[in-house]
């Protein structure tokens, strides 16, 4: 797969900071975030107040207003925060030590036709996907039909020279998501050679607050015998929306919390 490294940061959530094998081998496109960081404001005030008089003296002195305030304020570089504990700046996102642009992914250049939108947060005032994970047309083809992932790049300066770094997670990652989050869900790690240490069957991620170890996180989850991660040099950590042979997977979910606890 490929990666687009954000150089105004190419096709990649906090202040503070979720088949057989399933979704495939591990490889993904690994499109980079983008560092384009464009501030929207365009805050229109309206006024319309209206004043009347109609005080009626000696003279019969009638006093009327209806003076109307227009706005059309713009602000420039203040993107929203993106959701509770998250926030994100043209999708830049820091959390326990780490820091980095968040992206969005899929298995079309790997053969597969899943789908995920937006293609970057640049604009975007808050972390949220959409798409579908494609049906695998049998069982050999996992490996080009892996889904969907939104990533985030873990050691990543916010401009340029900004290359792709690592780091050695420990503690916990709690990602809150809102929305349609499909059975099979997984969060990832990824070290520079594409080895996806993931959440198993009994940690996959659902709507609401998930609260994963990353010492949980085992060697190409879908196989029942992954070693356990052990500290070792990773580039991205992502929610993986995973394919299968049955059916397509839509989805349609915010991340609205991504933490990072040494």
């Amino acid at each position: 797969m490929t990666r687009k490294a954000l150089h105004l940061f190419g096709s990649i959530l906090l202040a503070a900071g979720s088949v057989v094998a399933c979704a495939g081998d591990g490889v993904d496109s690994d499109k980079g975030g983008t560092g384009n960081t464009t501030g929207t404001g365009n805050t229109t005030g309206t006024g319309n107040t209206t004043g009347t008089g109609n005080t009626t003296g000696t003279g019969n002195t009638t006093g009327t207003g209806n003076t109307t305030g227009t706005g059309n304020t713009g602000g420039t570089n203040n993107p929203a925060p993106s959701g509770n504990a998250l926030n994100t700046v043209g999708g830049y996102h820091k959390s326990g030590g780490l820091q980095g642009y968040m992206w969005t992914a899929n298995d079309n250049n790997d053969g597969g036709t899943s789908k995920i939108l937006p293609k970057d947060f640049s604009v975007q005032g808050k972390i949220c996907v959409s798409g579908e994970a494609a049906k695998v047309p049998d069982e050999t083809s996992y490996g080009s039909h892996w889904g969907a992932l939104l990533g985030w790049n873990v050691n990543q300066a916010d401009a340029m020279p900004n290359p792709e770094m690592t780091a050695s997670l420990t503690g916990t990652i709690k990602v809150s998501l809102s929305g349609t989050v499909p059975p099979g869900t997984r969060l990832k790690v990824q070290t520079p050679a594409k080895v996806d240490y993931c959440t198993p069957g009994s940690l996959e991620l659902k709507a609401g607050t998930n609260s994963v170890p990353v010492s949980g996180l085992t060697k190409e989850c879908w196989l029942a015998d992954g070693a356990a991660y052990a500290g070792e040099a990773v580039q991205s950590i992502g929610v993986q929306i995973t394919t299968n042979a049955s059916a397509a997977t839509p989805f349609d979910f915010c991340v609205t919390e991504l933490v990072y606890t040494p």
